[in-house]
């Protein structure tokens, strides 16, 4: 009896043993340079750092920001990334990252780990690494982007006010530059509207859009859109909202300018179903 009793007992040892887990941190520093000529290339200012512990969830938002890098901008692009940090004149300042892990690579007090980094600019193309950190060192790992490839190389906005006799809060305003994109989302924006006039927003898939806003509780909006050389191209707006029509509008190519919005303000009617004939 003896002897069961002390089997179980070192077997729980055992167990308890394999169950504990560590926590260890270090942080994370480096730098983000432009892909341009010379040694260090162009300070890049804003980028956003994003960390995963998860190289697959890193990948799945990688896709998604390659997607979203056409339009030229990330502002509407969700991520699963829990730490982050920015990018000032090119430097990233010390970012802090924590771990977990029952199986140190050397004691309770230190261990090695990595992490997977993606980097979003406006108008660049996105950029991802891994980093390897050490706990206890003290010594930040650094992340080095030293050829961010620039796509867009100017940015202004399209703001304006949505309304239907008052403000409306939560229209979707898309910006398209393509006709024929626009034109197949109007399409189905508009049978879409016309089956399910209360909630056909919800259903509404956009397409290949530039730039993306959604109206404020006093009606406004402004979307960021970028395009490369002097001149704007010419955009073609789609709003969407359950409960109300689609509508069409466009600015004219050359409105949008560095120091100025291009002005669109929107007015809508309400949808209704249209009756189905035998």
């Amino acid at each position: 009896m003896k002897k069961i009793v002390s089997a179980l007992a070192a077997a729980m040892v055992l167990i308890l043993a394999s169950s504990c887990s560590y926590v260890f941190s270090a942080y994370v520093n480096g730098q983000i340079t432009g892909e341009v000529s010379g040694e260090n290339g162009m300070p890049i200012d804003g980028a956003k750092i994003l960390i995963y512990d998860s190289e697959s969830v890193r990948d799945s938002d990688y896709d998604m920001a390659l997607k979203a890098s056409e339009r030229g901008t990330y502002q509407d692009m969700p991520n699963s990334s829990t730490i982050w940090g920015y990018s000032s004149e090119g430097i990233i300042n010390a970012i802090r990252v924590v771990w977990e892990t029952s199986s140190p690579a050397y004691d309770k007090d230190h261990d090695i780990h990595d992490f997977y980094v993606l980097v979003l600019k406006d108008g660049y193309v996105p950029a991802r690494t891994y980093v390897t950190v050490s706990s206890g060192t003290g010594a930040p790992a650094a992340i080095r982007i030293p050829s961010l490839k620039q796509i867009y190389t100017s940015e202004s906005g399209i703001s304006g006010d949505v309304s239907s006799g008052s403000p409306l809060k939560g229209i979707e305003v898309y910006a398209y530059t393509d006709a024929d994109a626009f034109n197949k989302a109007a399409d189905i924006a508009l049978g879409l509207a016309s089956l399910y006039p209360e909630k056909y927003a919800d259903k509404f898939t956009p397409g290949n859009y530039h730039g993306y806003a959604v109206s404020e509780s006093d009606g406004s909006y402004r979307m960021k859109v970028m395009w490369d050389g002097e001149t704007s191209p010419g955009y073609y707006l789609l709003a969407v909202g359950n409960g109300y029509s689609p509508a069409s509008y466009v600015i004219e190519s050359g409105t949008c300018t560095v120091d100025a919005d291009g002005k669109m303000d929107i007015s809508l009617n309400k949808a209704e179903k249209t009756e189905e004939t035998v």
